[in-house]
């Protein structure tokens, strides 16, 4: 049903912007329009879409903030875990080269 839908709006909206080539046909159409947006039912099914595509993004913004929180999250974890190894390493190079020249 879908799949019907999209196709039937898809059909609509490509007869619209191509009647523009015919400006009499595109303004028949475009009063046509006008009177449909007037209508309370469409005013009401266009603020239902967009408050459910509203709540649809406010989720996406709130799961994809939370992904990234978790990831950054394992970032610092795993930062955490590799500094004392770090703070060893850097410090074995340096004493090494100072008694060597030491030594020179």
């Amino acid at each position: 049903m879908r799949f019907k839908t999209g196709l039937v709006v898809g059909a609509a909206l490509g007869y619209y912007f191509g009647s523009k080539a015919g400006r009499e046909r595109f303004e028949q159409i475009d009063a046509r329009l006008d009177k449909v947006r007037s209508r309370p039912g469409y005013q009401k099914a266009r603020d239902q879409v967009t408050g459910t595509l509203d709540t649809a993004r406010t989720v996406v913004q709130e799961r994809t903030g939370q992904v990234a929180g978790t990831a950054a999250d394992k970032v610092d974890e795993a930062v955490e875990g590799l500094r004392p190894e770090a703070e060893e390493t850097t410090s074995s190079p340096t004493s090494s080269p100072s008694s060597t020249s030491s030594t020179s």
